[in-house]
């Protein structure tokens, strides 16, 4: 696979006359045609009138833009609107997914995810990425098929043996320990919390840190604490080791379909390197700030939507408290401003009495904890954590976070004593 990894700008003076979704598609396809001295004059003597300006695009890639027209293949292309565009991100994203880009390069497929936007040949060659995958839980299992499915060379670990060889009839390759998988080029892991990520990284007799190369990349997917993110992170850079934190939004059903939402924390060629292998496993990927960025993005995502969730939940207490019919209140509540999708969508799960555990409550718990360390005055997501707490005692714990509706009868809140 011949992988151009990112446009990163495209200058403004190369801009055609007509409409930008049309100046977009000509954009990178005269771009990808003048970055190629092997088929500069094949194609930029066909009327691109833009070749020149284009030429000086800024693209990356790790392999010579020279390729037979037939084996065109590329992934993951980020077009990001110079300073002072019209519209700024959300228009460039609207533009990649309104345009019908004309790369000619006998590509048939194109796919626009999220201001991501993918092209794939119907005969393509296939360089593969080596990776290394620790963590095979619920989301880690999935995403590990993903990057296989992908046509990536993957090598898994995961602490219980079980969990490996469903990846191994993929076509994994196994290792006894992180530090046996990391001869990779970029190493992930998805596990628990801190400690398991610690305990991955840099454990003195196992960890993968040790078995990593200088200049291989490190991408930590889980949801931990901003604090230990950075500490790791200044780690892996003293051994010079590439790093990213990149955990996600979505669960067990996007992470098997491939439509995580990435958050991604680290420096820009950093992120640039990974990014093929994240659209291999999401649909969007989003660049927040250096390492550390994502986490915290990804801590604020779960204490809005662990806020709504313990909201919803007293609202149904009350509803019942008061001899209201809550399915019906719910529904009339829902047709207002006021109610979120995923507010809605947690109060449909706690009408039905539906608590699989997707997202369970010990988890939230866990993570309102890392959102009290990295800022402590945060009155309400205190509160959240409580009725976490409160869940966990009266043994919710395993129930999915909306199982917290279970603590409310009468109008008020049930304690692990009752």
């Amino acid at each position: 696979m011949i992988i151009l990894s990112t446009v990163r700008r495209i200058d403004a003076s190369s801009r055609t006359e007509g409409s930008h979704a049309r100046d977009v598609g000509d954009a990178l396809e005269a771009a990808l045609v003048c970055r190629s001295p092997g088929l500069r004059k094949k194609r930029c003597a066909s009327g691109y009138a833009n070749c020149g300006p284009l030429a000086k695009a800024d693209f990356v890639t790790p392999y010579p833009l020279e390729f037979p027209l037939g084996f065109l293949v590329i992934t993951g292309v980020t077009v990001i609107p110079m300073e002072g565009t019209s519209g700024g991100e959300e228009a460039a994203r609207r533009t990649v997914t309104d345009t019908n880009a004309r790369i000619t390069n006998s590509c048939h497929q194109r796919r626009a995810k999220g201001g991501l936007l993918n092209i794939t040949n119907e005969t393509p060659e296939t360089i593969m990425t080596r990776i290394a995958f620790l963590g095979l839980g619920a989301m880690g299992s999935r995403m590990a098929a993903n990057l296989i499915k992908g046509g990536h060379e993957v090598t898994v670990w995961n602490r219980s043996s079980e969990r490996v060889k469903p990846l191994a009839d993929l076509g994994a390759a196994t290792a006894g320990s992180p530090r046996a998988a990391a001869a990779a080029d970029i190493v992930i892991a998805m596990v628990r919390d801190d400690e398991a990520s610690r305990r991955v990284w840099l454990a003195s007799d196992t960890g993968a840190a040790e078995g990593m190369a200088a200049g291989a990349v490190a991408v930590e997917c889980s949801t931990l604490s901003v604090g230990w993110v950075r500490e790791l992170g200044a780690h892996l850079a003293s051994r010079r080791i590439a790093f990213s934190d990149a955990p996600l939004a979505g669960s067990r059903p996007q992470a098997e379909a491939g439509q995580l939402i990435f958050f991604v924390g680290g420096p820009e060629a950093t992120v640039r390197r990974i990014m093929p292998v994240l659209t291999a496993m999401g649909s969007t990927v989003h660049a927040v700030g250096g390492v550390g960025a994502g986490v915290a993005v990804k801590l604020a995502v779960n204490a809005l939507f662990g806020i709504q969730v313990a909201a919803m939940a007293e609202v149904i207490g009350l509803l019942k408290a008061n001899g209201v019919d809550p399915a019906r209140a719910i529904e009339t509540i829902g047709a207002t401003p006021v109610a979120s999708e995923a507010a809605k969508g947690a109060a449909a799960s706690m009408l039905v009495g539906s608590f699989a555990p997707m997202f369970p409550v010990e988890l939230v718990e866990k993570d309102f904890g890392y959102i009290e360390a990295a800022a402590p005055a945060m009155p309400v997501s205190k509160a959240t954590r409580q009725v976490m707490k409160n869940a966990i005692a009266t043994g919710l714990g395993g129930d999915n976070l909306t199982g917290v509706v279970r603590l409310y009868r009468g109008g008020e809140m049930r304690h692990a004593a009752e």
